[in-house]
Parts: structure tokens; sequence; C-alpha cells
């Protein structure tokens, strides 16, 4: 057992503030005239002699300025070519697991997704330099379609951007797959089953 290679591992945040879920801008690619934002949640890649929950913790730190309180922990998998996300709760309604295969991502690679409160508002740092507010059923709108950043502005989505930065009305938002953007595979009756969670334990 102990000889067994350890597999690559990640660790990613479903946060929220204020009823709000909270997602950061990676980056911006412009090609032959259109802005791509790229998003992505919270998280990143495990250390050694780190556990899932203490990457997710310090990634929050590190790219919001926040801690965050853990309510909920998931498993994600990232096993073969062409498995389609599945997803669903454990026994005792306190798992949530996603399946998944990204391509450019190793197989087997391990994810924990957790859902967090934050109780201080975060700040966009250098780290993590534009932050988008949003209201969680738009996970699935924004990876359906064309949503650009002015469609999201009008759906109440607010955007905080480091001093002297904006963020272009016009341009196209997606998500990119990272151990923190797993976080928007969690949808449907498990989406709500967080929302109740959150709810019931306000900042």
């Amino acid at each position: 057992m102990d000889n067994e290679p350890m597999r690559p591992r990640g660790a990613g945040l479903m946060l929220f503030h204020e009823g709000l879920t909270v997602f950061g801008l990676k980056r911006t690619v412009v090609e032959d005239g259109t802005v791509s934002l790229e998003l992505t949640g919270i998280g990143g890649k495990v250390e050694p002699g780190e556990s899932f929950e203490e990457c997710a913790v310090r990634e929050c730190i590190e790219e919001t300025g926040v801690s965050p309180e853990i309510v909920l922990s998931a498993k994600t998998w990232v096993m073969t070519e062409g498995m389609t996300p599945e997803a669903g709760l454990s026994a005792d309604g306190s798992l949530i697991t996603v399946h998944k295969r990204t391509p450019g991502y190793p197989l087997d690679l391990e994810i924990r997704v957790f859902a967090a409160r934050l109780g201080t508002p975060p700040k966009p740092i250098e780290k993590m330099r534009h932050l988008f507010f949003m209201p969680l059923r738009l996970l699935k709108e924004i990876a359906l379609g064309q949503m650009t950043v002015g469609d999201l502005l009008k759906k109440g989505v607010r955007i905080e951007s480091a001093a002297g930065e904006e963020v272009p009305e016009g341009g196209v938002v997606t998500f990119i797959d990272s151990p923190g953007g797993y976080a928007r595979y969690v949808e449907g009756a498990l989406l709500e089953y967080v929302e109740g969670l959150v709810a019931k334990k306000p900042c």
C-alpha cells in the first residue's frame, strides 16, 4: 500500500458570501477580436503532506484574503475519457460525488470540492485580481451559453476588481477546468441541498 504512487490531488471551493457564490477571473484571452474571460473557482493543487481541507483553506486565504468555514465536503474523481458527470448524496446526506474526465487532466486525478461560507467579505488581491459574486443558479447558464459580463451584471452579478483594473462588459464569460472550477459541476438537486445547508447557517 505504501509503495503505491500518489494520485495527483487538488482541492476546490464552492464559496459562499451573503447568499452569492464567489469565483475568480483566472485570465483574459483575446482572439480574433473576441475577449474571453475565463473564470475559475477558488482552489488549487494539494501540496505534499497537506490534507484536502488544509489545501482548500490555504488556497482560499491566498486567493481572497479570507479563511473559509467549511460546511460540506464533496469528492470528485477524474477517471476515463468519455465519462459523463454523475452525482448523488451519500446515505447520511453528507457527501457529493461527481465523476468527470476533462481533456488535459491526468487520469485518476482526485479532487475534493468543499462548500464553504465566508463571514468576512473577500477582496481582490495580487493572486486573484477580480472576484465575481453571483447567484449559484447562473453557473449552468454560463456553461451553456455565450454570456457577456454585461449579461451577468443585468442578472445580479457583482464584480470587485483591484484598484485601477476593469472588466470589459462585452467580454464573453466561460469557465476553465481546475480544482476550483469543479465546483460548478455540482448542480440540480445537489445544488439545492447545498443552498439549503448554507441558508440554515447564516453568516
